[in-house]
């Protein structure tokens, strides 16, 4: 089954292309990395198939959803449901503790407390982060605050998870913190991953590498 299938994407913003006929088909239990300096198209890439804008032209596919037929109310629905995302910045949300900042995707899907905690919870050991549970975003190092944010992204067990350049603001041991931390999620979950980088060695994990230059993707 595919997750994912793009076939000649076009995506434009005030007249400039900034995806031009982007064609990519995304396997189940895929882990892709996208390569591409900053402006190339990555962001807008993960937008697209994180159902958070939609392309101008082109034919766009995402867990058997055809995007274009979805209204504003279904694509949020099953992007809470079914994909995670784990964005550039850092964007826990600073009055929500490490435990609630984990769990907010069951919270959004209306899981009970106790299972919702308990799930959060049981992620935090997993990764000898529960000491942090009860710290706020503002008391962790960036390293914490990236860990913080994979793992929230995998919480809800989603077909797909989205990661736009998630080690680009952390120091080399750092980055390699964090690509553990993915590594173990992603056998775990068996979830389809997406990873865009700046460069070939901030995508460890992937298994299928592309360039995305001056928007058009290809295979390398």
């Amino acid at each position: 089954m595919h997750t994912a299938v793009l076939k000649d994407v076009w995506k434009s913003y005030s007249n400039t292309h900034v995806l031009r006929g982007v064609n990519l088909v995304v396997n189940e239990a895929d882990v892709i990395g996208i390569v591409g300096r900053s402006g190339a198209g990555k962001t807008t890439l993960i937008k697209l198939l994180g159902l958070l804008d939609r392309p101008n032209s082109g034919s766009l596919t995402v867990l058997g959803r055809d995007v274009g037929k979805l209204s504003d109310s279904e694509a949020s629905k099953l992007r809470l449901k079914e994909i995670g995302i784990i964005p550039q910045t850092f964007n826990l949300i600073p009055h929500l503790t490490v435990l609630e900042n984990v769990e907010l995707p069951l919270y959004l899907l209306g899981f009970k407390k106790s299972v919702r905690e308990a799930a959060a919870l049981e992620l935090l050991k997993k990764f000898e982060l529960q000491h942090l549970a009860s710290r706020y975003p503002h008391e962790l190092s960036s390293g914490e605050q990236q860990r913080i944010l994979a793992i929230r992204a995998f919480i809800n067990k989603p077909k797909l998870v989205l990661a736009d350049e998630p080690t680009a603001y952390l120091d080399a041991e750092n980055s390699n913190t964090v690509y553990e931390v993915f590594k173990e999620l992603i056998n775990e979950f068996k979830s389809t991953v997406i990873i865009t980088a700046t460069g070939p060695d901030d995508i460890l994990v992937s298994c299928r590498k592309y360039l995305l230059f001056k928007g058009v993707l290809k295979e390398f």
